[in-house]
């Protein structure tokens, strides 16, 4: 009997340390997605910001006749 209740705590720790890492990796997973939207948002950002660049350099300077 005492074994018996010595592996039954020990399956119950067990699946506690379980359901614990369950949660860890929902909450990870959670996390990532997140800064997943955060990397294509400031992606998106940096791409607009070299067209506007590329435009700038392409796009040929007037200069005012200041005299």
């Amino acid at each position: 009997l005492n074994e018996f209740l010595k592996n039954y705590r020990i399956d119950q720790d067990q699946a506690g340390k379980l359901q614990e890492q369950d949660a860890t990796i929902a909450q990870l997973k959670t996390s990532i997605r997140q800064q997943q939207k955060q990397i294509e948002a400031l992606t998106a950002g940096l791409q607009k910001v070299s067209e506007q660049i590329e435009l700038s350099r392409s796009t040929p300077q007037l200069a005012g006749n200041t005299r």
